[in-house]
């Protein structure tokens, strides 16, 4: 990393653990609170992240140059819902258009349960590598959308984790869904935003050693073997840093009952890792898994037969 971008890095890091939130360019270009940047190079500024992570407002874009919304030919040859998605389906779809003009490199998967994302992001200018997501989009009622994430280069694919992801799956767990940060049926542009500012942040941890901003880590164990003193502790939402907090607490506790809470309760004894059937996507080109309706799991989930559809701008 050089330094330039090492040090734009830092200090969209510091912002964001003041509570001050970045601007989001399109390609998910993540930049410093109060800065300019060249819209011909990155797109029109994206204010879907503006104000807190967990209390985002939704403000306006303009289009990506070159939009022709080709997903509108695609959309004919779509299956039909399973009884009782139609809705859903009909507004997720709807949101096609907006997401390719942010995110321009994004591929489509359409099932008759819901509907996959690839979505590439630059994350930083200059940075030499992109994030990449896969995205379920569910069209029942219940159902979570749920996202993976890795870093991309010329060499391949490397999953995002595992820190502040999913047991058992691995997926993105970018907001805590009681806050009602974003809910069912909600904007996924906007969703897509905070998966950036997530990875943004995994960025910083991994460079920096520190994860910037707030965040949710309940158990006590996690938090011993995850969060630095100076970090936000993760037991409450106004929590002080952890060294100030649950530091003590946690180390005065007992190990092996709170590794058994958290490796056995919450992990269920298995790595946070993403599904075969997900790496396969990332690692050989293969379709999705199917969309099943009540849930999906690995031990559920099939290989879809429905090819890609590349989105040209």
């Amino acid at each position: 990393m050089n330094l330039s971008v090492q040090t734009q890095l830092r200090e969209i890091g510091l912002q964001l653990d003041a509570d001050v939130y970045p601007h989001l360019f399109n390609d998910g270009v993540v930049a410093p609170a109060g800065s300019v940047i060249d819209v011909q190079f990155v797109g029109a500024e994206n204010d879907h992240e503006s104000g807190s992570t967990y209390r985002s407002t939704t403000g306006s874009r303009q289009r990506a140059t070159g939009w022709q919304g080709q997903t509108g030919k695609s959309r004919a040859s779509d299956p039909p819902a399973s009884p009782g998605c139609e809705r859903l389906q009909s507004h997720y779809l709807e949101q096609l258009d907006e997401i390719v003009a942010v995110y321009p490199q994004t591929t489509f998967w359409f099932q008759s349960n819901g509907l996959w994302l690839w979505v590439e992001g630059a994350v930083l200018p200059g940075l030499t590598r992109r994030a990449t997501f896969l995205i379920a989009v569910p069209y029942s009622r219940g159902m979570k959308v749920k996202a993976w994430a890795f870093w991309s280069t010329a060499l391949g694919h490397q999953w995002i984790g595992p820190r502040h992801t999913n047991a058992i799956d691995g997926s993105i767990c970018a907001f805590n869904p009681a806050d009602g940060t974003w809910k069912e049926g909600g904007n996924l542009t906007r969703l897509i935003d905070l998966y950036t500012l997530w990875v943004f942040r995994q960025l910083h941890a991994e460079v920096e050693g520190w994860w910037p901003g707030r965040q949710t880590a309940q158990y006590a164990f996690e938090r011993l073997s995850e969060c630095n003193d100076n970090e936000w502790c993760g037991c409450r939402f106004d929590a002080p840093r952890y060294g100030e907090c649950c530091k003590q607490t946690d180390c005065e506790a007992d190990r092996f009952t709170i590794a058994m809470e958290f490796i056995g309760g919450f992990l269920k004894f298995k790595p946070r890792r993403p599904p075969a059937a997900i790496v396969s996507v990332l690692a050989n080109g293969s379709s999705p898994p199917e969309i099943l309706r009540y849930k999906y799991s690995e031990a559920l989930i099939a290989t879809s037969h429905h090819r890609p559809v590349r989105i040209l701008i």
